[in-house]
């Protein structure tokens, strides 16, 4: 039954399960309603999903470095495999 449950590739899912780093190959690339809890409205948004179930939801700058590695067409970007990571800055 887990795995009909949506595992979404955040900060936490991250730290706790994967090390600070995933790395996975893209199965599908489909646009979901997400709720946006900055603006408090849903909108349409990108969702990549990996073989082994996870999912993520790039920000502008994901999508950027996406496009400029893989193409603009989501169709080309299946079978691709994708390394995720934390990246902490630190403020001073």
């Amino acid at each position: 039954m887990t795995r009909h449950l949506r595992r979404w590739l955040n900060d936490r899912a991250l730290s706790e399960n994967f090390d600070d780093e995933y790395e996975g190959r893209i199965s599908e690339v489909t646009e979901e309603i997400i709720r946006n809890r900055f603006k408090g409205q849903k909108q349409l948004e990108p969702v990549i999903i990996f073989e082994d179930g996870w999912r993520l939801l790039p920000n502008i700058n994901q999508r950027r470095s996406l496009i400029e590695f893989f193409g603009p067409e989501t169709d080309e970007w299946i079978g691709q495999k994708l390394c995720v990571f934390r990246h902490c800055t630190q403020k001073i």
